[in-house]
């Protein structure tokens, strides 16, 4: 059972999963801070990436976050390119330089991307319609995510026919409009995932399982096939 995005929260006792879950595998976010657990952890699949709210201001402490991420995207383990993106939803808590810079620091993860062949996971927040000009405009030959979809079947749409993939989470539990883009959806351009939610995956599962009228194991090797499938491009 696959969760292609999950967050660890951190401890002084090390890291702890934000949902302890059995029986599945995990894609676990790291930040440029924690990018040396993927050498440690050699048998754990990872996601390395500078989130869009955490862009420094400070150009220098930028560079060196992104060269951290440069650096561990070509471990193997290290199975996607981000979390990066475009978000607009604290932009009045951020330092204008580092707002400013969400675009630039997005086209340098598509950047290391390209390079080492993996796919780049997307965080967006009511920018939809400029990240979709860019992913036209850069034409990559690289699989691009849309993490954490959360809005309606329309906008699934514009994603998934312009050919970008689309991953769901706990939103499919809670907003009727996101489980109405889940049953729309191209199974063939779908992920689930937990994100940073106390919700376990096989929850997330059941859930859309249920809404597709599938059973999980279906479900699960639909999904499984979709995420090798980024790897033979």
């Amino acid at each position: 059972m696959l969760d292609i995005h999950r967050h660890w929260h951190f401890s002084g006792e090390g890291p702890v999963p934000c949902s302890p879950d059995t029986g599945s595998r995990a894609v676990i976010q790291l930040t440029p801070e924690q990018a040396k657990l993927a050498e440690d952890l050699p048998g754990q699949m990872f996601s390395v990436g500078l989130h869009p709210w955490d862009i420094p201001a400070d150009s220098d402490a930028m560079r060196r976050q992104m060269a951290a991420v440069a650096q561990t995207a070509r471990l193997p383990n290290v199975r996607l390119i981000g979390e990066a993106g475009l978000d607009s939803l604290k932009k009045d808590r951020m330092p204008e330089a580092a707002y400013d810079r969400q675009a630039a620091v997005l086209a340098q993860h598509a950047d290391i991307a390209e390079k080492v062949r993996k796919p780049l996971l997307l965080h967006i927040v009511r920018r939809y319609g400029e990240v979709l000009q860019i992913y036209r405009m850069r034409r990559p030959t690289v699989p691009w995510i849309v993490h954490g979809f959360g809005r309606g079947p329309e906008l699934m749409r514009q994603l998934t026919e312009a050919g970008l993939y689309v991953s769901f989470g706990a939103a499919l539990l809670d907003r009727p409009q996101t489980a109405e883009a889940w049953a729309e959806a191209d199974i063939r351009r779908v992920f689930l995932e937990t994100d940073d939610r106390d919700v376990d995956i096989p929850d997330i599962y059941e859930a859309a399982a249920r809404i597709r009228h599938t059973t999980v194991a279906e479900l699960q090797r639909l999904i499984d096939l979709n995420f090798a499938g980024l790897y033979d491009m």
